[in-house]
C-alpha cells in the first residue's frame, strides 16, 4: 500500500454563482456549490483520506467550502480509480438529490427536459500523485501541474434547444414560469414556414413549460427560469437573504427600529400587515401603479395615495430626526489572497520547513479568519456575507460601515493568518495579504453589473503594483458616471483606509465641509504642481473647510483644527506625492460615500 496526494475540484464556479438577478440567487448558488464540495470531502474522509486543504473539522452547514480540496490517502494503485469515482459520485448524488427535493417541496414533477438541463453541467476533475519519503512538496507541485493539464482537455456536449432563454443565465431554455404566465413564454411562429421537425421541437418546448404556484417574491411576472437557475433560486428559499435595497438601508432601518418603531411598523402594515412588503417600498420611485402590478401588489393600488403620504412622513422623520436619508447605495466586496500559488508551492517559505506542515497550519488559520469574517460582517447593520472560504470572500456591505469593515478585515487577516505563520516565511519582513475589489452601486443597478465591476476592481488592485496588497473601489453612479480609485492598504506615511474613514466620517457628521474636495479638483487637477506647493494649497483649503461644533468655544475649535488638520494635511500631501493619478479619485470617492451615508443624498447621482 502506497501513499498518494489526491486533488479533487468542481467546475464551473464563477459562472454558476455570479449568474444572478437577486442577492438570494447569489447566496443560494454559493451555498449549493459548497454543499456538493462538502459531500465530496465527507465521502473522501469516510474512505480514510486525510484532508490537508481546506481545514476540515466537519463544519456546520453555513460554512463555505472551496470548490477543491487536497487530501492524503493510502491505497493500492488499483484502488485509486474506484476511490475517486466514489468521491465524484457523492457530489453528483448530492446535486441530483437536492434538485429532486426542491421539486418535491413545490409539488412539481421531474420532467425529461429538467433532467436534461441538469445533466453534465458540473465537471469533476481529480488527480493522484505518489508521495515518496519526505516528498510532499514535489508531489504537491506535480499534482497542481497535472490538474491544470487535465482541465485543459475539455469535452463539449452539443446542445440544440429551441425556446425562450432563461431570465438569469440567458443560456438554457425557460422551463419554469409563474402560474398563469405560460402564454407569455410559449413560441408562436409562422407554422407555414417551418419544417415538421421544427414544429415538433416548438410543440415539445411549449409542452415542457411548468407552472409554479408561488408568491411573486420568489418568481416574478415575466420571469422564466431554466432548471439550473430554478434550483439556485429555490435552494434554501425558505431562508431570507437581504436584497440590495435592504442592505443599502440597513443603518436607517436599525435606527428607525430603535428611535421610532411605531412609525416603521405602521408603514409596513399598510402592505397587508407586512406580508407583501419589501425594502424597495421605502423609496418613492417604487410607489407607482406599474410597480405594484409587476410585483404582485395589484390589490393595494387603491391605497397608493395613503401609502405615498405615509412614505413622505417616514422620509421626513429620517431626515429631521436621524440626519439620514433613505440611502440607495450599497457596496459589494470581494477579496482574494495575494500570490497564493507561490505560498502554497513553498517558494516563499523557508527551505527547512515541511510544506505539508505549512499547508495544514495555513488552512486552519484561513478557516479561523473565515469564521471571524462571516460573524463580523453579518452583525447587522454592517452587511451580509455570501461566501467566505478563508482567503476568498464575497459579501455586501452597508455604505455607512464600508471603510470600517475594510480596515477591520484587513487588520484581522494580518493578526489571524499572517502574523502567526511568520516563523515559516523565508523573508521575515514578508506577509500574507489579500487584495480587494469594491463596487458601490445603486440598488436598482443590475446585480450582475455590480459583481462584474467588483471582480474587475479586485483584478485592478492585484495589478496595481508588483507587491499587490491593495484595494480598488469603483463607484457606479445612477447617472452612468464611474469613478475608480486604487490604493495600497498602507504605506510608510499613511493608511489609505483609515484616512478615507476619517475624512468621510467628518464630512458625514458635519465637522468638515466637502467643499475642499471641490476646490482641490478645480485648482490642482488641471495643473502638475510641485509637491510642496500642492501641500500648501491642500492645507489652506482643508483648514478652511473645518466646521465649528455648536458646543465648542473659538479656542477649542482653533485647537481642533490645528491638531486634526495638520495630521490630515500631512497624509493627503503624502498621498498626492505617492500617486497623483489616484489622488483626486480618492477624494471623490470619499465625498460620494459621505454624501450617501448621512443626509446629503443627491437624487441626480
Amino acid at each position: 500500500m502506497s501513499q498518494y496526494l489526491f486533488l479533487f475540484s468542481v467546475t464551473p464556479v464563477q459562472s454558476f454563482i455570479v449568474q444572478a438577478r437577486k442577492t438570494h440567487d447569489l447566496y443560494s448558488g454559493s451555498s449549493f456549490l459548497s454543499s456538493l464540495c462538502r459531500a465530496a470531502i465527507e465521502e473522501a474522509s469516510r474512505a480514510g483520506a486525510d484532508i490537508v486543504f481546506p481545514y476540515w473539522n466537519k463544519s456546520g452547514k453555513d460554512d463555505s467550502i472551496p470548490n477543491r480540496f487536497i487530501a492524503k490517502i493510502e491505497k493500492e494503485e488499483n484502488e485509486l480509480k474506484d476511490f475517486a469515482q466514489k468521491v465524484e459520485q457523492a457530489a453528483k448524488a448530492k446535486f441530483n438529490d437536492t434538485a429532486k427535493k426542491i421539486l418535491a417541496k413545490l409539488k412539481l414533477n421531474e420532467t425529461e427536459a429538467f433532467k436534461q438541463q441538469l445533466s453534465d453541467y458540473f465537471k469533476f476533475y481529480w488527480v493522484f500523485h505518489p508521495i515518496g519519503s519526505d516528498d510532499y512538496q514535489k508531489a504537491y507541485n506535480e499534482i497542481e501541474a497535472q490538474n491544470g493539464a487535465v482541465k485543459n482537455i475539455r469535452s463539449f456536449k452539443q446542445t440544440n434547444e429551441t425556446g425562450r432563454k432563461c431570465s438569469i443565465c440567458g443560456e438554457r431554455n425557460v422551463l419554469f414560469v409563474l402560474s398563469g404566465e405560460k402564454q407569455k413564454f410559449q413560441l408562436k411562429p409562422n407554422w407555414n414556414l417551418m419544417s415538421d421537425a421544427e414544429k415538433q421541437a416548438i410543440k415539445a418546448y411549449n409542452d415542457s413549460l411548468i407552472d409554479v404556484s408561488i408568491t411573486p417574491i420568489f418568481l416574478q411576472k415575466n420571469e422564466g427560469l431554466c432548471a439550473l437557475c430554478f434550483c439556485k433560486r429555490f435552494y434554501r428559499h425558505e431562508e431570507s437573504f437581504p436584497s440590495t435595497a435592504k442592505i443599502a438601508l440597513f443603518e436607517v432601518i436599525s435606527k428607525l427600529h430603535k428611535e421610532n418603531p411605531i412609525l416603521i411598523k405602521s408603514y409596513k402594515n399598510l402592505f397587508s400587515h407586512g406580508d407583501l412588503f419589501n425594502e424597495q417600498l421605502f423609496n418613492e420611485e417604487n410607489l407607482t401603479e406599474d410597480y405594484f402590478q409587476e410585483n404582485g401588489l395589484e390589490r393595494l393600488i387603491d391605497s397608493l395615495p395613503v401609502i405615498q403620504e405615509k412614505q413622505k412622513e417616514l422620509k421626513r422623520y429620517v431626515r429631521e430626526n436621524l440626519n439620514f436619508d433613505l440611502t440607495k447605495y450599497y457596496a459589494v466586496l470581494v477579496f482574494d489572497g495575494d500570490s497564493m500559488g507561490e505560498w502554497l508551492s513553498g517558494i516563499r517559505i523557508k527551505e527547512s520547513v515541511p510544506l505539508e506542515n505549512f499547508h495544514q497550519e495555513l488552512s486552519e488559520k484561513l478557516s479561523e479568519f473565515s469564521k471571524f469574517a462571516r460573524e463580523y460582517l453579518d452583525e447587522e447593520p454592517r452587511g451580509k456575507t455570501v461566501y467566505t472560504g478563508g482567503d476568498d470572500f464575497l459579501g455586501f456591505v452597508n455604505l455607512r460601515y464600508l471603510f470600517t469593515v475594510l480596515a477591520e478585515l484587513r487588520l484581522q487577516f494580518k493578526k489571524i493568518v499572517s502574523d502567526p505563520l511568520n516563523n515559516y516565511f523565508g523573508d521575515p519582513n514578508d506577509e500574507l495579504s489579500f487584495s480587494a475589489g469594491i463596487t458601490i452601486a445603486h440598488y436598482k443597478s443590475p446585480l450582475s453589473t455590480a459583481l462584474q465591476w467588483a471582480r474587475k476592481a479586485e483584478k485592478d488592485a492585484k495589478n496595481f503594483r508588483s507587491e499587490k496588497n491593495a484595494f480598488a473601489i469603483s463607484v457606479l453612479k445612477r447617472s452612468g458616471e464611474i469613478t475608480q480609485v486604487i490604493c495600497q492598504w498602507n504605506s510608510d506615511t499613511f493608511n489609505s483606509i483609515q484616512l478615507m474613514e476619517e475624512l468621510a466620517g467628518k464630512i458625514a457628521v458635519g465637522e468638515l465641509s466637502n467643499t475642499f474636495i471641490k476646490y482641490i479638483n478645480m485648482e490642482l487637477k488641471p495643473l502638475s504642481l510641485p509637491s510642496k506647493i500642492a501641500e500648501i494649497e491642500i492645507k489652506r483649503l482643508l483648514l478652511r473647510s473645518f466646521i465649528k461644533k455648536s458646543q465648542e468655544t473659538e479656542a477649542e475649535f482653533k485647537e481642533r483644527k490645528i491638531n486634526e488638520g495638520e495630521k490630515l494635511v500631512e497624509q493627503l500631501a503624502n498621498l498626492y506625492v505617492d500617486n497623483k493619478k489616484q489622488f483626486f479619485s480618492f477624494l471623490n470617492v470619499i465625498d460620494f460615500c459621505a454624501r450617501n451615508v448621512m443626509g446629503y443624498y443627491a437624487d441626480e447621482n
